[in-house]
């Protein structure tokens, strides 16, 4: 049976069909499209749109109903992290004989890692951080103490691991770090403002 001139997927129009194919079709087997010759028009459509007439992307359908057309997921923008590059004092691991000592080191967090040098100089050449610590801040939370506003500690997830203690200028400057090292995956414990 002959499909409806222009229509390749409908019934055939009974007007169009003479003689032999005018029987109608008492089967519930859906009509067949007949291959029309290539054309220069046909020729020249994308390879996506084969198989269809129109020449349009070739529409998806999930189910019954109409179809839908292919869309492209985009996924979920990652939050910003903040870099911050500056001198902070850091306290000393090991107290000596009058006590713990506070030294100014060149900070840097950024990537989710926090690293010191001794000066920016050593930073800037490439060197590699004071006994190579790096942070993985993912694996600290942030505490301060009501009594210094211009401190905090990152305190570890693991008991096993060492306090880190750093003193800004002011309780402004300390807030400003504070709020780059939470946004470089450190968790906020508690903040005093």
């Amino acid at each position: 049976m002959a499909g409806a001139a222009g229509n390749p997927f409908g019934p055939p129009d009974p007007a169009a069909v003479s003689g032999a194919d005018s029987v109608p079709s008492t089967t519930a087997d859906p009509p067949v499209a007949q291959s029309e010759p290539a054309t220069a028009a046909s020729a020249a459509q994308p390879e996506e749109a084969a198989g269809n007439p129109f020449g349009a992307p070739v529409a998806t359908s999930d189910g019954p109903g109409p179809a839908k057309q292919p869309t492209e997921e985009v996924a979920p923008e990652k939050e910003q992290m903040t870099v911050m590059v500056g001198t902070l004092k850091k306290k000393g691991a090991i107290p000596g004989l009058l006590g713990y000592t506070w030294k100014s080191r060149h900070v840097r967090v950024a990537d989710g890692k926090l690293t010191y040098h001794e000066s920016k100089a050593e930073a800037d050449a490439g060197e590699n951080p004071i006994k190579d610590n790096v942070l993985k801040l993912d694996e600290y939370v942030i505490t301060v103490e009501e009594k210094d506003p211009n401190h905090f500690q990152l305190r570890p997830l693991s008991a096993a691991e060492r306090v880190w203690e750093f003193d800004c200028e002011d309780s402004k400057y300390r807030n400003k770090w504070m709020a780059a090292l939470q946004s470089n995956g450190a968790d906020k414990a508690s903040w005093a403002d």
